[in-house]
């Protein structure tokens, strides 16, 4: 059990949602949870699963940045995302700022369904769309549990990339010889997670 003090996750969660006019029903919705969780959220049961989840309820209850932090540390879902994402972070890179606003709002707002759907950045070679990619990534990695990136342009890479997260995922079978097995151990672990996931926003 949570402690019930005035630092707790429940505890801030329920100040900031009163201050808001917020019923447990409405902020359910708006997240797309059932009301039982926010509930259980404020009585100190359970705590949410993700950073994604605390971070959109902040930006419903409209919070500062200050209030945000102080949700997220309060909890206790701050750890670094899982990544291996093999690139720095472009410092010059501007613009696409509306491919950017359009990603983030359908893969936040939208989580049930962006669980199974997929996105794709499409165009000639050398317009942008890995710098586009990336930038999404480092801007956005708090609203994620987990950031991986596969190279695609050989089967090679693809192997690599993959071998890659396993390790990040600390999976038994990372040490395989067999590659195949590896990526099947990749695979069954990201399916078994979208699952929770998609169960957790019925």
């Amino acid at each position: 059990m949570i402690n019930h003090g005035s630092g707790s996750f429940g505890a801030l969660l329920k100040t900031l949602r009163t201050r808001a006019n917020f019923t447990q029903q409405r902020l359910a919705e708006a997240v797309g949870m059932h009301r039982h969780a926010i509930s259980r959220w404020e009585q100190g049961e359970v705590l949410p699963a993700s950073k994604a989840i605390v971070l959109e309820l902040a930006r419903h209850l409209h919070l500062d940045d200050q209030e945000a932090r102080h949700l997220l540390e309060a909890s206790l879902t701050a750890p670094a995302p899982l990544w291996a994402v093999p690139f720095p972070r472009n410092l010059f890179f501007t613009g696409r700022e509306d491919i950017l606003e359009f990603l983030h709002t359908h893969l936040s707002t939208h989580q049930a369904v962006a669980l199974t759907q997929s996105y794709a950045l499409h165009g000639l070679g050398g317009v942008g769309k890995t710098q586009t990619a990336l930038e999404y990534a480092y801007r956005h990695a708090l609203w994620y549990r987990a950031l991986f990136w596969i190279e695609a342009e050989t089967n090679e890479r693809a192997l690599f990339s993959l071998q890659r997260i396993a390790e990040v995922l600390q999976l038994p079978e990372r040490a395989a010889t067999d590659q195949q097995q590896v990526v099947g151990a990749v695979q069954r672990c990201l399916a078994t997670q979208a699952k929770e996931m998609a169960l957790a926003h019925r």
